[in-house]
């Protein structure tokens, strides 16, 4: 009997699915990976995800970026800097990052969703500019940061109400 694989980006399970992006984040902080890379490797979660991108997956990937900095950050703290130093961020995303960081799951949530889904005339950020950002910032510390020790510092998954359409 054959068994069906399911990949872990189309269930349904926000915790395997976070597992899964931390992997895969870690691997390539672990491997130093180039901007092209890392731009590879999310739009390859973006496909994989397809109809759940949107509704769940860009949300999941921004939360465990964020996860991660603060980690990086948190793993090596030098005594009088801050998360926000290494370079300027829309103020959304500090935002985004500190809470994550306080594990105040709506707060984070509500953040994330207040970002324009695509670019639009306006000057506000997009979501795609969001996770890029985070994604840069990770890059950036993780290649002067040791990833020893990374999980002690992790906050906690992101936890949210199945029913929700912006994060179930």
């Amino acid at each position: 009997m054959s068994t069906m694989f399911i990949h872990p980006l189309v269930r349904r399970d926000q915790h395997l699915i976070q597992d899964f992006l931390l992997t895969k984040i870690t691997l390539l902080l672990a491997r130093q990976a180039t901007a092209s890379e890392w731009a590879f490797e999310v739009n390859s979660v973006r496909e994989i995800s397809g109809q759940y991108w949107a509704d769940s997956n860009q949300l999941l990937l921004d939360y465990t970026l964020a996860r991660v900095l603060f980690a990086l950050h948190a793993s090596e703290k030098v005594e009088g800097t801050d998360i926000f130093d290494d370079e300027p961020r829309e103020e959304s995303v500090h935002l985004f990052i500190s809470a994550v960081g306080a594990d105040d799951l709506s707060t984070a949530v509500m953040v994330w969703a207040a970002v324009e889904p695509a670019a639009s005339q306006t000057n506000e950020m997009a979501r795609d500019d969001f996770t890029t950002d985070l994604i840069n910032a990770v890059g950036t510390l993780g290649r002067h940061r040791s990833l020893q020790g990374l999980s002690e510092h992790l906050p906690g998954q992101l936890h949210t109400d199945p029913t929700d359409p912006v994060a179930a």
